[in-house]
């Protein structure tokens, strides 16, 4: 990928066509999500989303692998799945709820970062997303459950 401002621009537009497209939005929702839409480029080894923080964006990986973690009381990064080129994170972007999961680049990774507003505004239109976003959020959480469980018992 090119490093100027109007390839990076080109490259994310490019991108957020290929996610709504996947996602099945019409071109309103694929203009908003394009409109605040950011690169966000990470190295391996790379925290991408902290633990018990609230996502500002919903992620899109467009390159790269992502590794998912719950943190054990004692600190220790406990792995609950990986994610790849078009998975999202950030989910709970929309909630404005904390993150369980914790997400790590597992080689270098490229994340299309879109705002809360314009995630907002896609899924006012269109339900099915939502409940799409919901979904991952929940089973993301119930993966988080279980390992915090699984460690406490010393089965992790």
């Amino acid at each position: 990928m090119k490093s100027g401002r109007k390839a990076k621009r080109s490259y994310v537009a490019d991108q957020v066509r290929i996610i709504a497209a996947g996602l099945g939005l019409d071109e309103q929702s694929t203009a908003a999500m394009t409109a605040g839409a950011r690169l966000l480029p990470y190295a391996e080894g790379e925290i991408i989303q902290r633990v018990n923080t609230v996502p500002e964006e919903v992620g899109f990986i467009t390159e790269g692998e992502a590794g998912m973690f719950a943190r054990a009381e004692e600190g220790r990064n406990l792995p609950i799945g990986e994610l790849g080129v078009g998975d999202y994170l950030g989910g709970t972007a929309l909630t404005r709820q904390r993150m369980q999961v914790g997400v790590v680049a597992l080689t270098d990774t490229t994340v299309i970062g879109v705002p809360r507003r314009a995630i907002e505004e896609v899924v006012r239109r269109d339900h099915r997303l939502a409940r799409q976003i919901g979904d991952s959020v929940e089973l993301r959480r119930k993966a988080a459950s279980e390992a915090l469980e699984e460690a406490a018992l010393g089965l992790r």
